[in-house]
């Protein structure tokens, strides 16, 4: 399962059309990601891994919402998450340590340590599941969570 947060007010508009690219305020993308997408800055939406081993901190002023997405849900189009501190200089690192390491071993070792990931493609809404209880271990189990 895999996570993602949006502000309260963005609710409605995710429940019907699902969860839309955009790029994260202030983070600038690898010069790798740019080679294989393109000069323009990509849109792409992070996900975290859930439960998760270390907190990500969303530094938004306004109410946040959770989303989860069952893994066989994802995108077909997923990377490392570049714009989640050091996430992608792990994944180079591991790559400079390990030559023998495919890309998807390389991959899967980074989001294991990291516990994020992108997509490069949109989340339809019917694959999202939301949490109708706010009870501690209903949220933590994702017991009770549904689709829209």
């Amino acid at each position: 399962m895999v996570q993602h947060a949006r502000v309260v007010a963005q609710f409605d508009h995710i429940k019907a059309n699902g969860i839309p690219l955009a790029w994260p305020d202030s983070a600038i993308p690898p010069p790798e990601l740019l080679e294989v997408l393109g000069p323009s800055r990509p849109d792409i939406i992070c996900l975290s891994v859930y439960p998760k081993t270390r907190p990500v901190l969303i530094n938004k002023a306004a109410p946040m919402f959770k989303m989860g997405l069952c893994r066989d849900a994802l995108p077909n189009r997923v990377g490392v998450d570049c714009t989640f501190g050091g996430t992608h200089e792990f994944a180079a690192r591991k790559r400079a340590d390990n030559p023998k390491l495919s890309r998807a071993e390389i991959f899967l070792e980074t989001v294991r340590d990291r516990d994020v990931v992108i997509s490069f493609d949109t989340i339809p809404a019917d694959a999202l599941r939301g949490c109708l209880s706010t009870g501690l271990e209903t949220v933590a189990n994702y017991r009770g969570w549904q689709t829209r």
